[in-house]
């Protein structure tokens, strides 16, 4: 499964936030794409639109780009059994 990540954020950027993106584990196919020169909801919406254009991608996981992110996200999330399922509505990361 090739998946399309989206990292989006602000104008304001935290390094470490940022660098988890980059760190993420990926597999052959996998893309990264980070926007951060725009609001979320137009940023979010490019990103969506792109995926869509894209055809040689199976998944899209859209992360914020101002959160920090476990390297083994993609794993884990895809050992979850969706049946048939194509696709994991909303994981948010709260803090607290």
């Amino acid at each position: 499964m090739k998946v399309f990540i989206a990292a989006v954020s602000s104008e304001m950027q935290h390094v470490g936030s940022l660098t988890s993106c980059y760190e993420l584990k990926k597999e052959e196919g996998d893309a990264l794409y980070i926007e951060h020169r725009t609001r979320g909801d137009v940023a979010r919406e490019a990103m969506l639109d792109s995926f869509l254009e894209k055809k040689e991608f199976d998944a899209l996981l859209m992360l914020d780009a101002d959160q920090r992110h476990p390297k083994d996200m993609r794993e884990r999330l895809r050992a979850h059994d969706l049946g048939e399922q194509e696709f994991l509505p909303s994981v948010q990361q709260i803090s607290g």
